[in-house]
């Protein structure tokens, strides 16, 4: 309510009322884009791995450690506190227009940190392991929607519709992966699915950094 308060009183001065005339893209044309299919099969797999971590760290803690459930609620905390810092501190620190070489770091970081929280030993390690797994998970969904609009920018709104979309399959379908997963192995060993996953979505981002140089190179070329 607050928020929705605070943006009544913006000015919006740059914003202008008329309506722009666009030319309507194909659906189809817009999801045969390579790029457009990097990105959203990266939001997939972020959002799965991101919201599955989140859910089933507290339940790991408790079972794989033998810690209390005061603690498993404490990681969490820690977990989504990694996630803010991440996003206030790359937001500010982080100068170079060049999104999609962060959009790989932090799926590196996210990689590591989360296979390491699961490999290491030890509560405090652990605890650590994780709060740097949010921040690898932290800029990830920003950048890739910063980067749908910067390469389909007459398509941002269909662009993040799509993206979205990817979002919500992920967040639909990895749970009841995990849930089968920890039936059957145990939540310690399934937690490596997760790990799995975000190596993954690594591949996904370094991917897209080789369509992005690609595009911005035939731009430049053009002008």
């Amino acid at each position: 309510a607050l928020m929705a308060l605070a943006f009544t009183q913006q000015s919006f001065k740059t914003v202008s009322n008329a309506i722009p005339q666009q030319t309507q893209t194909p659906l189809s044309h817009l999801i045969s884009q390579p790029l457009m299919l990097l990105l959203t099969t990266l939001i997939l797999l972020y959002v799965g791995v991101e919201i599955g971590t989140s859910n089933w760290i507290a339940e790991y803690f408790v079972q794989a450690l033998d810690a209390s459930a005061a603690t498993g609620a404490y990681i969490v905390s820690l977990f989504w506190l990694g996630l803010l810092a991440g996003r206030l501190s790359i937001a500010v620190l982080y100068r170079s227009d060049d999104q999609a070489i962060l959009l790989v770091t932090a799926s590196i970081i996210s990689a590591i940190s989360l296979s390491l929280g699961l490999w290491g030993d030890g509560l405090v390690w652990k605890a650590a392991c994780f709060f740097s797994t949010g921040v690898g998970f932290s800029v990830v969904y920003p950048v890739v929607v910063v980067l749908a609009g910067r390469y389909f920018p007459d398509e941002q709104e269909m662009a993040v519709a799509i993206i979205s979309t990817g979002g919500g399959i992920g967040s639909f379908a990895f749970p009841f992966a995990m849930a089968s997963l920890a039936d059957s192995w145990g939540i310690e060993h399934a937690f490596w699915f997760y790990a799995l996953i975000a190596l993954a979505m690594s591949g996904v981002a370094f991917f897209t950094l080789v369509v992005v140089r690609n595009l911005s190179a035939k731009r430049a070329g053009k002008n």
